[in-house]
C-alpha cells in the first residue's frame, strides 16, 4: 500500500519508516538499520535513506561522508553542538563524581539558585529530571494538585514522552479521538504554511487558531 494510502500510522510518522522493508532498495546502510531494527525498540528512522551521523559543530551536524547538515530540528544540545565549554565542563564533572541529586553537592545548589534567579518571582523551587517524559509528568501532577481538576489540553499531533500518563497527552500516537481518554482535549497547533488556516489565505490567524 502506497505511503500516503496508509491510516495505521500517526500522521506526523507519514515520513518515517517503521520496518526495514519499507526503505528503498538503494538505502546506504541496510546492514545498520537491520540491527537497529532487531535490538532498538520503537526505532522509527526519518528519509528513504536515513542519515548516518557521526559528529557535530555548533549548529552543524556530519554524517559519515562529511556532508554537513544545518540542524533545525535536534532537541538535545540547546547551547550547540560540542560547545567547549560544556565539553570541558561534562569531562571535569565526570571525572569527579557522577550520582544523583539526594546527596549534598554544592553544584546542586548553585545550579537551583542561578535557576531560580532568572524566573520570575514565586517561581525559586526546582525539581531536576533526566528526561521530558518526567517533566511532562511532574507538570500534569502539579497543575492537577494545584487546580483539584484533572484535563488537560494539548496540541494536535503532539508528542510528550513515553510513561503511562504522558503517553496519554501523546496525540501522534493516539491519532483518533476514540483512542483518547475522555479528560483529553486538543488544540490545532498554529502552522500558517500548511495548516487549515493559511497566510494570504486567512485573515485574523492567531484568532482563527486560539
Amino acid at each position: 500500500m502506497p505511503t500516503e494510502a496508509r491510516t495505521d500510522r500517526p500522521a506526523l510518522l507519514g515520513a518515517a519508516h517503521l520496518s526495514l522493508e519499507e526503505f528503498g532498495d538503494n538505502v546506504r546502510h541496510r546492514g545498520l538499520i537491520e540491527r537497529r531494527m532487531r535490538h532498538v525498540g520503537g526505532s522509527v528512522l526519518f528519509f528513504d535513506d536515513p542519515v548516518h551521523l557521526v559528529r557535530g559543530e555548533g549548529v552543524w551536524l556530519f554524517d559519515d561522508e562529511d556532508r554537513r547538515y544545518l540542524d533545525c530540528y535536534n532537541n538535545v544540545a540547546s547551547v550547540g553542538h560540542c560547545h567547549p565549554e560544556v565539553v570541558e565542563a561534562l569531562t571535569d564533572q565526570a571525572g569527579r563524581l557522577n550520582t544523583h541529586t539526594r546527596y549534598l553537592h554544592e553544584n546542586v545548589v548553585a545550579y537551583a539558585e542561578k535557576l531560580a534567579s532568572l524566573m520570575p518571582q514565586g517561581l525559586d523551587v526546582c525539581t531536576f529530571v533526566c528526561t521530558g517524559t518526567e517533566a511532562n509528568d511532574l507538570a500534569l501532577r502539579i497543575a492537577r494538585t494545584v487546580t483539584g481538576h484533572t484535563g488537560a489540553v494539548v496540541m494536535e499531533s503532539s508528542y510528550h514522552g513515553n510513561s503511562t500518563t504522558v503517553d496519554a497527552l501523546s496525540t501522534v500516537a493516539h491519532p483518533t479521538p476514540d483512542d483518547r481518554p475522555d479528560w483529553l482535549e486538543t488544540a490545532e497547533p498554529p502552522n500558517t504554511y500548511r495548516g487549515p488556516y493559511r497566510r494570504g489565505e486567512h485573515d485574523r490567524l492567531g484568532a482563527r487558531y486560539a
